[in-house]
């Protein structure tokens, strides 16, 4: 992703998903630069989800297209 200000990681292993405890894809984890998590969503961002991260970020995203 190119011009975001944070790291997007992605690719996990499913040992590496497994001790995350990531149930669903995708799974957007929000963490400090102090390594603390902030949020979790799972899920893409449709719904529920969707108004979460928008609220949360304060910004509005694109509808979501099935």
């Amino acid at each position: 992703m190119v011009g975001l200000p944070f790291p997007v990681y992605s690719g996990m292993n499913d040992s590496t998903g497994r001790t995350f405890k990531l149930r669903s894809t995708p799974t957007t984890i929000l963490v400090s630069p102090k390594g603390i998590v902030l949020a979790v969503w799972e899920g893409a961002y449709g719904g529920e989800t969707k108004s979460s991260i928008e609220k949360y970020f304060n910004v509005s995203l694109p509808p979501f297209i099935t």
